[in-house]
């Protein structure tokens, strides 16, 4: 029975964990796309998101989108490659 409650347990905090990092790479997303390519605070939301939750395909992307348009291609690559895992 207290394995039962842990798996329940876990899976109710993981799932709260992920809206939360979706919430983030979200307000990320729109930081970047939606207000006209503002790449600091694009920058800092999404990794602000990142910490929260650092598994988010969407987000990474995202992320290595700002690094690809600040110029740094050695870690957009790395983060482009870490989406695709």
């Amino acid at each position: 029975m207290a394995g039962i409650l842990v798996v329940i347990g876990l899976l109710y905090f993981s799932r709260i964990a992920f809206v939360l990092s979706l919430f983030g790479f979200t307000i990320g997303y729109l930081f970047y796309y939606y207000l006209e390519g503002d790449l600091v605070n694009a920058k800092k939301e999404l990794l602000a998101s990142r910490a929260i939750y650092d598994g988010y395909p969407k987000g990474i992307n995202n992320l290595g989108l700002v690094y690809w348009k600040e110029g740094n291609i050695a870690e957009a690559r790395t983060l482009f490659l870490k989406a695709l895992d």
